[in-house]
């Protein structure tokens, strides 16, 4: 009896060291995928137009906005290109560079 549970905590601990590598092996997929979008004062950028349906052909950018700052978590306050701030901070997934 007491070798089976011996057998049966190894075959746990096997487990749990499988389980830690392929958590590790996902995240650094995931961290392979991610794009990093950091802007500074002044870029100019794209914001993305949301709730569009999908199959409309309709843009999906829209038209340039300038960075005013930067705020925490990868959020962004904009102004148009008449200096008027958009009505509330926007994700850097939301936003893409914009080059003339």
């Amino acid at each position: 009896m007491a070798m089976e549970l011996n057998f049966l905590e190894e075959i746990h601990l096997s487990a749990e060291v499988k389980n830690a590598i392929y958590k590790q092996r996902v995240e650094r997929y995931y961290n392979s995928q991610v794009k990093v979008h950091e802007f500074r004062a002044d870029d100019l950028v794209l914001r993305r137009v949301l709730g569009t349906p999908p199959g409309v052909l309709v843009p999906i950018w829209e038209v340039p906005y300038r960075v005013t700052r930067r705020l925490m978590n990868g959020a962004y306050k904009l102004k148009d290109m008449d200096d008027n701030s958009a009505q509330y901070p926007y994700s850097d997934a939301l936003l893409k560079k914009y080059y003339q």
